[in-house]
């Protein structure tokens, strides 16, 4: 009786591991973050801080609507900010007044390059957290 429960009992094991010995089943997504981000929003993609790549004195951070410009790790300036249509026009609005408008040209996991819509000054960060 024991011998049959131990022969059932590894019959049931290696069975419930052919998975593992099986070359044809495919492996499990390597950049599972990178899939995951594709599907966010892009405010969602925009969150966290970013360093400009070449200057890393300034910096932005993006936490929910608003926008925190730096400079040598103080606070500049903060505003507001939306992301209007499916290229990506990012609308800044410091105090009310005044609006930028940012394109955004790239935006993936760790890179952000956003243009001046009026004077088409180039902006390209890193991610830094």
């Amino acid at each position: 009786m024991k011998k049959a429960l131990l022969i059932l009992f590894a019959v049931v094991f290696l069975t419930g591991c052919t998975n593992l010995l099986n070359p044809e089943v495919p492996p499990v997504e390597e950049n599972e973050q990178e899939v995951s981000f594709q599907f966010l929003s892009t405010i969602d993609k925009l969150q966290g801080k970013w360093q400009l790549a070449d200057d890393e004195k300034v910096g932005i951070e993006f936490s929910e609507n608003a926008k925190i410009d730096y400079y040598d790790n103080e606070v500049t300036k903060e505003d507001s900010f939306i992301v209007v249509g499916e290229n990506g026009i990012l609308v800044s609005s410091w105090e009310g007044i005044e609006n930028e408008e940012y394109r955004i040209d790239l935006l993936d996991m760790n890179n952000l390059q956003l243009s001046n819509t009026i004077s088409n000054l180039e902006l390209k960060y890193i991610r830094v957290r």
